[in-house]
Parts: C-alpha cells; structure tokens; sequence
C-alpha cells in the first residue's frame, strides 16, 4: 500500500454498521476512528446523515499521520428498524465521497406514550391526547384496529394497572 506524502487519504476505522435496540427516547453512541496516513492534512468538507435518528461528532480537519476519534449516536424517535447511510465529503485523493451504511432498531413499551420507559398515568393522559386530537397516530393505536380510541384508553389503563413500572 503506497501512500504519497502530497495526497490526503481517509481511512475509517472500527465504524459500527448495527446499532442493535435502542430504547425510544435514549441513545447509544459508538465511536470509530478516522485515520490520515498521509504528510498533509484532511479536510472533511462535511458528513450526511440520510435519518436524522443518526448523528456524528467529528473535527473538519485529520492532521497528518493523525488518528482521530469519531462519535456516532443512534437516538430512535419511532419503533422499527432505522437504515442510515452516512455520506463523508472530503479532499481525499482517490476517494473524496465515502458512503457507509448503518442501521438500528428502535423499540418501545406498548403504551408507553411519552417514551419514559414507564407506564403510569401520564401515559394516560398523553393517550386520551391522541384521542381528541390525533386519531390515527400509530403509536398511540395500542389495539392496532388502525384509529386511536377510547378502547386503546381501556386497553391502556389495564397495562399500567396490571403491568406498571
């Protein structure tokens, strides 16, 4: 592998490609490392996120012969699977728009409205919300009959009644 010492290169190093589950509401963060093994620096002209469930921390500029620590962070704002593709630009010579994919998977306690990872009465409460004014949100379907009513509020106060935490 021959690297000149005029020509900045990327190398990326222990970048995580599955998030595994992730709490709705929290977030794990994995590091990776972007390595310059050339003499000049490395500009990154800047990261895309095509899910914004997906961030990352990184300085615009690898020194050279520099190993730099990156922190990508998965915070999943809705149950399911969550696909991300990660798009660096930069002054690399021979690779200036790197792609990497990524993903992971968001889940949630059934009823847990405000995504606390409790269900209680504010649960309830955000529920009898949904009732009066967003009917068909998903989340808050708990019967899955496609519309949110007063038999998800039902269904609802079972769960904290019986299964609270």
């Amino acid at each position: 592998f021959y690297v000149s010492s005029n020509n900045p290169l990327l190398v990326l190093l222990e970048m995580l490609e599955n998030f595994g589950e992730v709490n709705v509401g929290d977030s794990f963060e994995s590091g990776g490392s972007a390595y310059n093994p050339s003499t000049v620096n490395l500009e990154i002209y800047g990261i895309s996120m095509s899910n914004s469930d997906f961030t990352i921390a990184y300085n615009s500029i690898v020194n050279p012969g520099e190993t730099q620590s990156w922190a990508v962070t998965f915070s999943p704002s809705s149950s399911g699977e969550q696909n991300n593709t990660m798009t660096i630009y930069s002054n690399d010579e021979f690779d200036p728009v790197q792609v990497f994919q990524m993903s992971g998977e968001g889940f949630a306690v059934l009823g847990d409205m405000n995504f606390d990872g409790t269900l209680n009465i504010l649960d309830i409460v955000a529920l009898i919300g949904y009732v009066f004014n967003d009917n068909t949100n998903p989340e808050a379907d708990l019967n899955g009959d496609g519309t949110v009513n007063i038999v998800d509020v039902v269904m609802l106060v079972n769960l904290v009644l019986n299964w609270g935490f």
